[in-house]
Parts: C-alpha cells; structure tokens; sequence
C-alpha cells in the first residue's frame, strides 16, 4: 500500500502518512506528521505563543481497523512552556492529548 492511499482511508485531513514502520498480519505501524505545523495554541491559557517549544515525544496511539489489522498511529505531540504560568502544556486541538 503507498502512504497517499493510507492517507486517504484514514481520513485524518489535517495528517499524512510519511512512513509505513511495519505491517504484520494483524497490526499496521503508521508514522504521521502534520500537514502543516499551526501556530501553539496552548492548551493552559488558551493564547497562541509564538515561542517556548520545550519538547517533542511520541504518542502512539489505535485507530480503527483496516483490512482486520490493528493500526496504530505514531505522532510528534509537541509541548510548550506557556509565559503566562512558565507551566510545559501540550499545543490545544492536538489530534493526541
């Protein structure tokens, strides 16, 4: 399967496949990335920030099913630290929380 076709069965618009990591016979790996990167809208005051990225970890997490396998999605969840509070939050309307 080429990664626009997985694209668009999964129907996540704002997310592309950019790297097909396994495929058994019951699990498919697939490693998305945004489209576009958005500005951080911070999930602790609601206001966008233009700096304070902090970090970047995985989130893995289960989609629906296709083709009876279990696929699970891999994405970049992005953390901030907000100058409002100096707290580390999550960009707000992540796919991942």
């Amino acid at each position: 399967m080429d990664l626009n076709t997985l694209t668009k069965i999964l129907n996540l618009p704002e997310y592309k496949v950019t790297e097909i990591i396994s495929i058994t016979d019951t699990e498919m790996h697939l490693r998305i990335e945004p489209r576009q990167h958005k500005p951080a809208l911070c999930s602790g005051c609601g206001e966008i920030h233009t700096q304070g990225h902090h970090s970047e970890k995985e989130a893995v997490v289960e989609d629906l099913a296709i083709s009876a396998r279990r696929v699970f999605l891999h994405v970049k969840k992005r953390f901030y630290r907000c100058p409002k509070d100096k707290r580390i939050y999550t960009k707000k309307g992540s796919m991942v929380k």
